[in-house]
C-alpha cells in the first residue's frame, strides 16, 4: 500500500490560511491601507496587533511588483508539491504546512478587493523582538519549512548512523554455500 501524501495535510489548511491572512475582523482591505493606529498591545507589549498591507513577499520584498511576486509564489508552491513527493512523512508534512500557508496568502492576493494581481495580504501580528509584522499564513510557511529542514537533517543523520549492509541475492551466492549440507 502506498504511503499517504503527507504534503496534502497542509493544503487542507489553505482556506483557513486565506481567511487568517486577511487579518482579524477584516473582509477586505483597500489600497489605502498602510498601517492603522492605535496598535493593540497584548501581554505587556510582547505582542502588538497592527494592520499592515503587504504588497510584496516576505519582509515586503518586491512591493510594487505584485504580478512578479504572485507568479514567483505560484511557481514556488508548484515546486513544493513536486519536492514533497517521495519525502519522509515529517519532511512532507512540513512542506505541506508551507504549501498551505503559501496558498492562503496567494488566494488573498488573487481574490482581494483590489482585484487579482493588485490586492495586498494583511499582516497583523508584531512581536517586540522581531522586526517585521506577519500573519498566521506566514507562520505556517516558516514553521513548515523549519520542520521540513529538521526532517531532512534527521534523515541524513539516520542514514549515516546505519552501517552499510550488503545484500546478497541467490545469483551471487557460490554453489558451495547454497548446497544442502
Amino acid at each position: 500500500m502506498a504511503a499517504p501524501p503527507y504534503w496534502a495535510l497542509g493544503v487542507v489548511g489553505a482556506p483557513g490560511g486565506a481567511l487568517r491572512s486577511r487579518g482579524p475582523g477584516q473582509h477586505g482591505v483597500g489600497s489605502r491601507l498602510a498601517v492603522f493606529e492605535p496598535t493593540t498591545r497584548v501581554h505587556g507589549g510582547l505582542v502588538d496587533l497592527r494592520l499592515v498591507a503587504n504588497r510584496g513577499a516576505a519582509f515586503g520584498l518586491g512591493s510594487g511588483h505584485e504580478t512578479l511576486v504572485e507568479a514567483a509564489a505560484a511557481a514556488l508552491l508548484a515546486a513544493l508539491i513536486v519536492i514533497a513527493r517521495g519525502q519522509s512523512p515529517l519532511v512532507a508534512a512540513g512542506l505541506g504546512a508551507a504549501l498551505g500557508g503559501g496558498l492562503g496568502n496567494l488566494s488573498v492576493r488573487l481574490t482581494g478587493p483590489d482585484g487579482p494581481l493588485h490586492s495586498p495580504v494583511v499582516d497583523w501580528i508584531h512581536l517586540s523582538f522581531y522586526p517585521e509584522t506577519f500573519n498566521l499564513a506566514d507562520v505556517a510557511i516558516r514553521a513548515g519549512l523549519l520542520i521540513a529542514a529538521l526532517g531532512l537533517i534527521a534523515g541524513r543523520t539516520r542514514r549515516r548512523a546505519r552501517p552499510a549492509t550488503r545484500h546478497r541475492n541467490r545469483a551471487d551466492t557460490p554453489a558451495a554455500e547454497t548446497a544442502p549440507g
